[in-house]
């Protein structure tokens, strides 16, 4: 994930299939999740996330493989 910290948005590179990845946003502080349907790919590998709408705080962005069932978690962090 980068920027991190990040203001207006963030950039993830995964490996794996795209369709076959599902994206999840987790606040450290409220506890409150978004998953992320609407996706901007920059390329195969990479998935551009707004933040624009998101307050300032500690996020967990969650990457699960639909396929095999596996998650993957990184924290970052949103200022204004």
């Amino acid at each position: 994930i980068y920027p991190n910290p990040a203001q207006e948005s963030i950039t993830v590179n995964f490996t794996g299939k795209a369709e076959d990845l599902k994206f999840q946003i987790f606040s450290i502080s409220s506890g409150a999740i978004v998953s992320i349907e609407k996706k901007k790919f920059i390329n195969s590998n990479t998935l551009l996330i707004p933040l624009t709408n998101f307050p300032t705080g500690i996020y967990l962005l969650r990457m699960i493989d639909i396929v095999s069932g596996k998650t993957v978690s990184e924290k970052f962090e949103k200022r204004e």
